[in-house]
């Protein structure tokens, strides 16, 4: 029996030995890993030269490509202080109101009939006090119909507003005077005044 178990082990050993023969030989891990680590680091290395791609240069230039060039203001010229502001009445080369320029701190309002004759004249005036008139409407006709005036005393906290009406032949009505600030009733009372085309003057309208 110990010669028939000795012969069983090398037949044994024999099939292993001839096994071995023909698996493939493993190959070596550390050189198996070196190759990949090698690839990866270069694979690393071109991402890396692909993002740090060089930026186009700037413009250096101080005129910036499509920007408009800068445009030069012209100021208006002064107005001649040489020219009246007319108005005419309509259809006709009649004037109805001329405006003088300001002089000195001065101007006049100058209003004319149809036949040419000056029915009004309203003084303004630019100092430390004022007194200022603003045309406010006119007639069909061409003939002013209504004008207010600012009037600051200067040196006092009232002011007042004046309102002038005219007809259509520009001559003056009615003129209402209203002082500010209103700290009574008696403010807006006795402040009308119809012009008195005879006497050429303003008349108070007395309220009962």
């Amino acid at each position: 029996m110990d010669t028939n178990h000795q012969d069983n082990l090398k037949e044994v050993a024999k099939d292993l030995q001839e096994l071995k023969s023909q698996m493939p030989e493993e190959p070596d891990t550390a050189s198996s890993i070196l190759p990949d680590s090698i690839s990866n680091h270069e694979t690393k290395f071109a991402a890396n030269e692909v993002i740090e791609v060089k930026k186009k240069p700037e413009i250096t230039s101080d005129k910036k490509i499509g920007a408009p060039e800068p445009v030069k203001e012209e100021l208006p010229l002064p107005v001649s202080s040489e020219k009246d502001e007319l108005f005419h009445y309509q259809n006709s080369k009649l004037i109805s109101l001329r405006i003088t320029p300001w002089k000195s701190d001065r101007r006049q309002l100058i209003f004319y009939d149809k036949k040419g004759n000056i029915t009004y004249t309203q003084d303004d005036v630019r100092l430390s006090y004022q007194e200022v008139s603003e045309v406010k409407e006119f007639h069909s006709n061409g003939a002013v119909a209504k004008i207010q005036i600012h009037n600051n005393p200067g040196a006092s906290r009232h002011w007042s507003e004046i309102l002038i009406t005219f007809d259509q032949n520009n001559e003056p009505e009615w003129k209402t005077i209203m002082t500010y600030p209103l700290e009574s009733i008696s403010q807006t009372m006795n402040n009308t005044y119809r012009f008195d085309r005879i006497q050429k003057n303003w008349v108070l309208e007395q309220k009962q």
